[in-house]
């Protein structure tokens, strides 16, 4: 299942779907996205920090493709739904 991070107010359509607060306890794999040519790392939203028991930053990771790297993706390890 993927979801969008949860906002108090919306944000864009993600705002209205069933989101991931019903699932207390669960872990989580946070991405962020980044262009090929300025992958740069950065902190997690403060809202995983205040819904998760622990966020823990896993890095830069890839994603290629025939030789070529398209994007890049940052992954946060995100442990005990608050």
């Amino acid at each position: 299942l993927a979801y969008f991070v949860s906002s108090e107010k919306p944000e864009n359509q993600f705002f209205f779907w069933p989101g991931y607060r019903d699932r207390i306890g669960e872990n989580a794999i946070f991405a962020v996205d980044f262009s090929p040519k300025d992958p740069h790392p950065v902190q997690p939203p403060p809202v995983l920090l205040q819904e998760f028991d622990s966020v823990t930053d896993l890095g830069l990771h890839p994603v290629d493709y025939e030789g070529r790297t398209l994007r890049w993706l940052q992954l946060f390890e995100c442990r005990g739904l608050r």
